[in-house]
């Protein structure tokens, strides 16, 4: 679920680190995921710049993993087909120094082009890179499709629907129920309270924001308010990761909403 999709330590690096220079390989040409079958990693040398690090991806199979169907527009919108590739970096020794993740919203293009290729062709994907001594890489996927809902509660009009729930039930599956949810989620509970989780998760973003408009002005104090804000960006982030299916479609436009403002205010002070 996209709204599972959290930027808190990125976000956070942003201002205090930057992606050392040496060059990266793939550790395969084989990407991770549902769209493995569908695109590879282009196995060559590449150079970090400026904390970004752009990943050529070569189409090798047409089309998309069902349901996706000939026609089925690639955007963030109701009744889109959403690929997403996310990139975990490694030093020589294999060990995990970071990830970071595309997003429709804000990497729509890239992952628009993507979709557009050819078998044979390929596209880049520019990914944030904050993490010194990165040696190696390595490229997973998934993907969501955000159906249009009958829910009159969703502020957005959309239901989204992951692969992890793809996995379990077909393409006969996606249609909503007649109270609006869809058949797939309709039985999902928790008993974790994601609103207040939500509010939590927002509180934490203005506090980010007031941070990193410090650390931008060269504010040394700031520094003393990161170990918290690690902290927390810690303890929201193991939550959101257990949500899952649970949120409703409000609760997951809302999330978006949040992370958008998070984003936002980390792009301004690149």
């Amino acid at each position: 679920m996209k709204a599972l999709k959290i930027y808190l330590f990125a976000a956070l690096a942003v201002i205090l680190m930057s992606c050392g220079g040496s060059s990266m390989n793939p550790v395969s040409e084989k990407i991770q995921g549902p769209l493995g079958d569908y695109f590879e990693v282009v196995d060559r040398d590449y150079k970090p710049n400026s904390g970004k690090v752009s990943i050529e991806i070569k189409r090798i199979k047409e089309g998309f993993p069902a349901p996706w169907m000939e026609g089925m527009e690639v955007g963030y919108y109701g009744g889109y087909f959403e690929p997403l590739f996310s990139v975990e970096y490694q030093d020589a020794d294999g060990n995990v120094l970071g990830k970071d993740a595309a997003d429709i919203v804000f990497e729509e293009d890239e992952l628009k082009a993507i979709a557009a290729l050819n078998v044979g062709e390929s596209a880049t994907i520019t990914f944030d890179c904050y993490e010194k001594d990165v040696k190696k890489f390595k490229v997973s996927s998934t993907f969501e499709v955000h159906m249009e809902s009958s829910d009159a509660s969703s502020a957005s009009g959309v239901e989204v629907i992951d692969a992890d729930d793809l996995d379990v039930i077909d393409s006969n599956d996606l249609e909503s129920t007649s109270d609006g949810t869809s058949s797939s989620s309709s039985s999902s509970s928790s008993s974790e309270d994601w609103d207040a989780v939500l509010d939590s998760y927002e509180s934490y973003v203005d506090q980010y924001i007031s941070f990193a408009k410090k650390a931008a002005k060269g504010d040394m104090s700031a520094l003393a308010e990161y170990p918290s804000l690690m902290s927390k960006a810690q303890e929201l982030s193991d939550k959101l990761n257990n949500a899952k299916s649970d949120l409703s479609a409000s609760q997951a436009a809302r999330y978006a909403r949040i992370s958008a403002k998070m984003v936002e205010a980390a792009a301004s002070m690149n």
